[in-house]
């Protein structure tokens, strides 16, 4: 589903219903203070009565009819556009990595030929995903999808709406200008509901420069030490076909990095090329935050994402260890040990993440505690990207204190291949009817406004 559609729909929201929705309320309250005429029974309220309720009635099917109408043709639209695009990107991939294995057979350049390989098993499978896209589109067209959940989507809402109005009460209700000033800034009663929420993406880079004067560069010290595979951390040898990054490595000057440049450099120790690579391309982030400006507002979280880069130079700051968490945080993504930017998420996106039990996971976080005061994220990324662009909101999920007990089934955006079972009741219903996409559950926007109202309701007055 694409940001840009609810982005859409709530501009509408703001600026035509919000004002009509107040303007209909106001009316209702001069007509209450208009005096009785006893001689009809105080007739003149009946009719005002009537005519507020119609007016309220025309104005909620007219706001339905054209929400759905915008959201579902926007949706529609922008997933074929992506299905089209998508197709022809996957068969230009496979046309090109075919010609580059009969190239590299004919020259016997056997190396070559397993890294070509390795492109094309990843090029079909990002076209079996196209492909499954497709079918998803026409099932969701065909049998009313896209309206069914939309209808959904705001039946979930509007309960959420209900259980934090009641929760804001609880907590606030001693103080009614608070409690009137939270409810406007999360447009309780009107408009759009969410919290908006800070959040720093920060992608970090080697650069191939960077070392003690008079020494070898980082880079080919932590290579030749086997520390670092250098082709591999560029992207260029990859050592799997699909569970590697979208990198971006790039000249400082003179464009793209390729493997004779890596070799100049090496054979030089660090005079040759100039370059940069950084743990995640610009392509790649874009996605994972439109991905998670999307689904965060599943729990009334609008995230309002700034991009940030960072160098990283020890090896402990390009393959993280789990324990290395709050240091890393701290260090680099620069948080602070008292945890006075807890009203901030802080997203890191590293090169990679130490193994946990034989495995390497796909991110960490860390949520604020009185006990624990640091927050904050790491993750990393992975190929096909249809299944790995939701690890970031996956751990903003955990940011907002939601946990992977109770998320079984691949459509829970908190389900886990460690702790949950893949298979739902709802799995094969959610991909073919519903969203098309796992989803946050009502219940996870319930434990998200717990963990703002009891945790940190700071962030709710900030």
């Amino acid at each position: 589903m694409a940001e840009i559609c609810r982005e859409v729909e709530e501009r509408i929201e703001e600026t035509v219903w919000e004002p009509v929705e107040k303007w209909v309320e106001k009316r209702v309250k001069k007509c209450k203070k208009k005096k009785c005429k006893k001689w009809c029974l105080c007739c003149n309220k009946w009719f005002c009565w009537i005519e507020t309720f119609l007016e309220k009635v025309v104005t909620w099917v007219a706001k339905t009819v054209v929400n759905v109408v915008v959201r579902v043709v926007c949706e529609v639209v922008h997933d074929v556009v992506n299905f089209v695009i998508d197709v022809v990107g996957a068969v230009i991939g496979i046309i090109v990595d075919v010609l580059g294995i009969l190239w590299n057979v004919i020259t016997l350049d056997w190396d070559d030929v397993a890294k070509w390989w390795r492109e094309l098993l990843s090029d079909l499978t990002d076209l079996g995903t196209a492909i499954f896209d497709g079918i998803k589109i026409i099932v969701r067209v065909a049998t009313g999808g896209y309206i069914a959940e939309y209808v959904r989507e705001k039946i979930n809402l509007s309960r959420l709406r209900d259980y934090v109005r009641k929760k804001l009460e609880k907590a606030f209700g001693e103080d009614p200008k608070l409690l009137d000033s939270i409810k406007e800034k999360i447009n309780l009663d009107f408009g759009p509901f969410g919290l908006e929420f800070r959040a720093r993406s920060v992608r970090t880079f080697v650069d191939s420069r960077t070392g003690m004067r008079g020494q070898p560069p980082n880079l080919v010290t932590l290579h030749n030490a086997g520390t670092i595979d250098l082709y591999a951390l560029s992207g260029i040898r990859p050592s799997a076909a699909l569970d590697r990054p979208e990198v971006e490595a790039s000249l400082i000057v003179g464009g793209g990095l390729d493997e004779d440049d890596i070799d100049d450099y090496l054979a030089s120790q660090g005079e040759g090329p100039h370059f940069r690579i950084f743990a995640l391309s610009t392509s790649a982030e874009n996605e994972k935050l439109s991905v998670a400006g999307d689904k965060g507002r599943q729990i009334g979280i609008k995230l309002k994402w700034t991009r940030h880069t960072t160098e990283v130079t020890q090896a402990q700051d390009i393959d993280v260890d789990k324990d290395e968490l709050s240091r890393f945080l701290q260090d680099v993504a620069g948080r602070d040990p008292a945890g006075s930017d807890v009203c901030t998420l802080a997203a890191a996106a590293v090169f990679t993440l130490g193994p946990v039990g034989g495995k390497r996971p796909f991110g960490w976080t860390t949520w604020f505690t009185s006990a624990n005061p640091i927050s904050g994220i790491i993750h990393r990324d992975r190929k096909p990207a249809a299944f790995f662009k939701y690890v970031l909101i996956h751990e903003c999920g955990h940011y907002f204190s939601l946990e992977h007990p109770g998320h079984d089934g691949l459509d829970k955006i908190m389900y886990s291949p460690r702790e949950n079972s893949w298979w739902s009741w709802n799995l094969i219903l959610e991909f073919l009817w519903w969203s098309g996409e796992p989803r946050f559950t009502l219940d996870d926007g319930k434990r998200t406004w717990d963990f703002l109202i009891d945790r940190v309701p700071q962030c709710l007055m900030s």
